[in-house]
């Protein structure tokens, strides 16, 4: 119970933190970054593929069945034991509709030639990134065999064509998915919480970037291991932007832009 306070109040903190050093609209003079604010971030619309992925997402929170495996990843702490059912997983580990949202948006606004999920659990994130840009190839890696499965469940209930899941380790799975891909053009880690795997595969990717590519990390306040990766991975020489969302961090890596940027900002 303590250790539960403890973090409660070590986010609280956080976001107090992150609060007073973010910025407002009225202060971003890039260009790039004030679309990315008004059209992506604080964007409210709907789009054609919310409501088909949300159904899907309460499909799943409505999921009787129970599974038992030991490959949850660190995110699942929250579920101790090891047989669970399906609709426990779905309310702990999927991405929330809001940030779900975003990454359709910023997928749709960036519009890359191919894409790499590190992290597929049950699917919704990979359902939001996939219908933003259905023609460009989409791997999403997973290790679990039985979240594998069940993930591509959900992948058939909309047809996308465009995504391919590899199931397996990572340090086994993303090198695969390179080399099938060639040069890589978004990313988004959400697979793997702990500080020195985060590290590893973004300086396994670096060298396979494509130009103005860009990596998404999730939870990145999660932990204090997480949040010292994402600190560690922000300095990267390459990332001329770093846009902090407090859930999420965006590493940029645009060649327009000269002088390096570090910053944190209130999306909703």
């Amino acid at each position: 119970m303590q250790n539960s306070f403890n973090e409660k109040l070590r986010v609280a903190k956080d976001y107090l933190n992150f609060r007073r050093a973010a910025l407002s609209r009225f202060s971003i003079h890039s260009p790039f970054l004030f679309e990315l604010v008004n059209d992506v971030f604080r964007d409210n619309r709907d789009y054609y593929a919310f409501s088909d992925i949300e159904k899907i997402r309460q499909s799943l929170l409505s999921d009787a069945r129970t599974i038992e495996e030991n490959h949850f990843g660190e995110q699942s702490k929250a579920l101790p034991q090891q047989t669970r059912k399906v609709s426990d997983i779905a309310r702990v580990t999927s991405l929330p509709q809001n940030y779900g949202k975003l990454l359709f948006r910023l997928v749709n606004h960036l519009r890359p030639g191919n894409f790499i999920e590190l992290g597929t659990g049950l699917g919704i994130s990979a359902l939001y990134l996939a219908s933003a840009e259905s023609s460009a190839p989409f791997i999403t890696l997973e290790g679990s065999q039985v979240l594998s499965a069940i993930a591509q469940e959900q992948f058939s209930k909309l047809q996308l064509k465009n995504i391919r899941l590899l199931e397996g380790d990572f340090n086994e799975t993303l090198p695969k998915a390179i080399r099938e891909l060639g040069k890589i053009h978004f990313i988004f880690l959400d697979g793997d919480h702990r500080k020195d795997s985060v590290i590893r595969y973004i300086r396994l990717l670096l060298p396979h970037l494509a130009e103005n590519a860009t990596i998404v990390i999730d939870d990145i306040y999660w932990s204090e291991e997480m949040n010292e990766a994402w600190k560690e991975v922000a300095q990267l020489p390459q990332a001329t932007l770093t846009v902090d969302l407090f859930r999420m961090g965006i590493l940029f890596f645009r060649e327009g832009i000269k002088v390096k940027q570090d910053l944190k900002v209130v999306i909703y």
